[in-house]
Protein backbone atom coordinates (compact mmCIF):
# COMPACT_ATOMS: atom_id res chain seq x y z
CA UNK A 1 0.00 0.00 0.00
CA UNK A 2 1.50 3.51 -1.09
CA UNK A 3 0.61 6.26 0.97
CA UNK A 4 0.81 9.61 -0.29
CA UNK A 5 1.01 12.71 1.74
CA UNK A 6 0.91 15.89 0.83
CA UNK A 7 3.04 18.75 2.73
CA UNK A 8 2.26 22.49 2.87
CA UNK A 9 4.39 24.86 4.73
CA UNK A 10 2.94 28.21 6.58
CA UNK A 11 5.06 30.77 7.34
CA UNK A 12 4.12 32.78 10.15
CA UNK A 13 7.67 34.51 11.12
CA UNK A 14 6.22 38.19 10.13
CA UNK A 15 2.69 37.88 10.37
CA UNK A 16 0.46 40.58 11.40
CA UNK A 17 -2.15 42.47 9.83
CA UNK A 18 -1.99 44.15 6.60
CA UNK A 19 -3.12 44.00 2.73
CA UNK A 20 -2.95 41.16 1.32
CA UNK A 21 -1.09 42.45 -1.52
CA UNK A 22 1.93 43.04 0.47
CA UNK A 23 2.22 39.11 -0.14
CA UNK A 24 1.25 39.37 -3.39
CA UNK A 25 3.92 41.34 -4.22
CA UNK A 26 6.85 39.13 -2.74
CA UNK A 27 7.70 37.49 -6.00
CA UNK A 28 8.34 41.00 -7.84
CA UNK A 29 10.04 42.47 -4.75
CA UNK A 30 12.32 39.87 -4.00
CA UNK A 31 10.91 38.40 -1.03
CA UNK A 32 11.23 41.44 1.27
CA UNK A 33 11.71 39.68 4.70
CA UNK A 34 13.51 36.54 3.34
CA UNK A 35 17.36 35.99 4.24
CA UNK A 36 17.36 33.26 0.87
CA UNK A 37 15.77 35.19 -2.22
CA UNK A 38 17.04 35.82 -5.26
CA UNK A 39 15.17 37.29 -8.67
CA UNK A 40 13.03 35.26 -9.71
CA UNK A 41 12.95 35.46 -13.91
CA UNK A 42 10.08 37.43 -14.76
CA UNK A 43 7.65 34.98 -16.68
CA UNK A 44 7.51 32.97 -13.48
CA UNK A 45 6.67 36.00 -11.43
CA UNK A 46 3.75 36.84 -13.84
CA UNK A 47 2.61 33.75 -13.52
CA UNK A 48 2.86 33.78 -9.24
CA UNK A 49 1.12 36.59 -9.13
CA UNK A 50 -1.73 35.63 -11.68
CA UNK A 51 -2.14 32.74 -9.55
CA UNK A 52 -2.24 34.79 -5.78
CA UNK A 53 -4.80 37.34 -7.77
CA UNK A 54 -7.15 34.20 -8.80
CA UNK A 55 -6.90 33.30 -5.27
CA UNK A 56 -7.67 36.26 -3.33
CA UNK A 57 -10.37 37.03 -6.14
CA UNK A 58 -12.99 34.88 -4.12
CA UNK A 59 -12.91 36.47 -1.05
CA UNK A 60 -11.72 40.10 -1.85
CA UNK A 61 -14.35 41.02 -4.58
CA UNK A 62 -12.64 44.71 -5.32
CA UNK A 63 -9.06 42.41 -6.85
CA UNK A 64 -11.25 41.96 -10.11
CA UNK A 65 -11.04 45.35 -10.43
CA UNK A 66 -7.88 46.00 -12.87
CA UNK A 67 -7.13 49.50 -12.21
CA UNK A 68 -8.10 49.27 -8.09
CA UNK A 69 -6.02 46.18 -8.17
CA UNK A 70 -2.76 47.75 -10.01
CA UNK A 71 -3.17 51.13 -8.11
CA UNK A 72 -2.81 49.21 -4.77
CA UNK A 73 -0.24 46.95 -6.39
CA UNK A 74 1.75 49.99 -7.07
CA UNK A 75 1.66 51.08 -3.29
CA UNK A 76 2.26 47.87 -1.92
CA UNK A 77 5.72 47.90 -4.14
CA UNK A 78 6.41 51.28 -3.02
CA UNK A 79 5.56 49.81 0.75
CA UNK A 80 8.29 47.09 0.21
CA UNK A 81 10.91 50.07 -1.55
CA UNK A 82 10.30 52.68 1.16
CA UNK A 83 10.67 49.98 4.22
CA UNK A 84 14.10 49.13 2.80
CA UNK A 85 15.29 52.58 2.96
CA UNK A 86 17.23 52.42 6.18
CA UNK A 87 19.49 49.94 5.04
CA UNK A 88 19.65 51.90 1.51
CA UNK A 89 22.42 53.90 2.66
CA UNK A 90 24.49 51.72 4.37
CA UNK A 91 24.50 49.10 1.58
CA UNK A 92 25.23 51.48 -1.23
CA UNK A 93 28.54 52.74 0.67
CA UNK A 94 29.49 49.15 1.66
CA UNK A 95 28.09 45.84 0.69
CA UNK A 96 27.25 43.43 2.88
CA UNK A 97 26.40 39.91 3.14
CA UNK A 98 23.12 39.38 4.98
CA UNK A 99 22.91 36.54 7.81
CA UNK A 100 21.31 33.13 6.18
CA UNK A 101 21.34 31.26 9.50
CA UNK A 102 22.63 28.06 9.27
CA UNK A 103 22.98 25.63 6.16
CA UNK A 104 24.33 22.33 5.48
CA UNK A 105 27.83 22.13 5.47
CA UNK A 106 27.65 20.64 1.66
CA UNK A 107 24.77 23.30 0.78
CA UNK A 108 25.10 24.78 -2.71
CA UNK A 109 24.05 28.06 -0.57
CA UNK A 110 27.29 30.92 -0.75
CA UNK A 111 26.58 33.32 1.86
CA UNK A 112 29.87 35.41 0.13
CA UNK A 113 27.68 35.56 -2.21
CA UNK A 114 24.40 37.07 -1.09
CA UNK A 115 24.66 40.14 -1.46
CA UNK A 116 22.08 43.10 0.36
CA UNK A 117 23.04 46.08 -2.72
CA UNK A 118 21.43 44.00 -5.43
CA UNK A 119 18.40 43.14 -3.79
CA UNK A 120 17.71 46.87 -2.99
CA UNK A 121 18.07 47.52 -6.50
CA UNK A 122 15.81 44.94 -7.61
CA UNK A 123 13.08 46.50 -5.32
CA UNK A 124 13.98 50.04 -6.54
Amino acid sequence: MKIRIRLQLIDFEWVGPGSSLLDATYFRMNFPTCWCAKALPESIVDELESLYRETIASKIEAIIDDAKYNESYVAACGFWLLSSMPFALRIMDKDECWSSGPVPVDSLWKQEEKLARPRFILRF
